[in-house]
């Protein structure tokens, strides 16, 4: 049998078509690699866009978390030694302060919450920050309680220092435990959030500057460090 060869103008009309074909699957696959790095680099992009945002909000929660550490205690008993002294008592300045510290608590929930609410909404890309999240919530539940036991202090307080009567002792006390509790958990919270920082950038930065930083040591053994895991659960369950 002999083959059947078709020429157009001195042209193998086979090897044209067999040319087109070739010509066709490695556009298709030039496109297909283009599509993959294009896809990569939005991703890297979006990864990087989180991590410099998350990094941004979580610089301003540390700087209103400083703020909640405010000497009360101090200013709550040098109110009592001018009482007790009969010297004259600057009322507005211990009521300054007592409400402050409650407008400062406003701020600090709101920074926190936008903390949380930005990883839910990029949970796509923070999906090993889950662990993060649950920890900041149940941290913030513990913080929460104090600062209304604080607040009910505070209360009583400030009608002291409108009647220039002298604090008790015993609330004096009361608050001092509320405090230290309070700070403590902040303190809490504070690490949390720089081991999140650590593990944005060993994940979200690792491909680009290959390397990794390492994680935090505590000084105390006990002490939880947290970082970036795959799990199963989502943020919502």
């Amino acid at each position: 049998m002999q083959d059947i060869t078709i020429s157009i103008g001195g042209y193998n009309v086979t090897s044209i078509v067999m040319l087109f074909i070739g010509a066709g699957i490695t556009a298709f696959c030039s496109y297909f690699v283009s599509i993959r790095r294009e896809r990569k680099h939005m991703r890297k992009k979006i990864e990087i866009d989180t991590a410099n945002d998350l990094h941004i909000i979580i610089k301003e929660f540390l700087d209103i978390s400083q703020i909640m550490k405010t000497p009360l205690i101090f200013h709550i008993n040098s109110y009592n030694i001018r009482i007790k002294n009969r010297f004259e008592v600057q009322q507005d300045n211990l009521y300054s302060l007592l409400n402050n510290w409650e407008e400062n608590y406003e701020i600090y929930h709101n920074k926190l919450f936008s903390i949380l609410l930005y990883i839910e909404f990029r949970e796509i890309v923070l999906f090993k920050f889950r662990i993060f999240h649950s920890e900041i919530i149940e941290k913030y539940t513990t913080l929460n309680k104090t600062k209304q036991g604080i607040c009910q202090s505070n209360l009583i307080i400030m009608r002291a220092i409108s009647n220039k009567e002298e604090i008790s002792e015993d609330l004096i006390h009361g608050m001092v435990e509320l405090l230290k509790e309070f700070e403590n958990t902040l303190y809490a919270i504070e690490l949390i959030m720089i081991d999140m920082q650590i593990g944005m950038q060993n994940e979200l930065y690792k491909k680009i500057f290959n390397n990794r930083i390492p994680i935090r040591k505590p000084l105390d053994s006990n002490s939880k460090v947290l970082a970036p895991k795959k799990q199963r659960k989502g943020i919502y369950g």
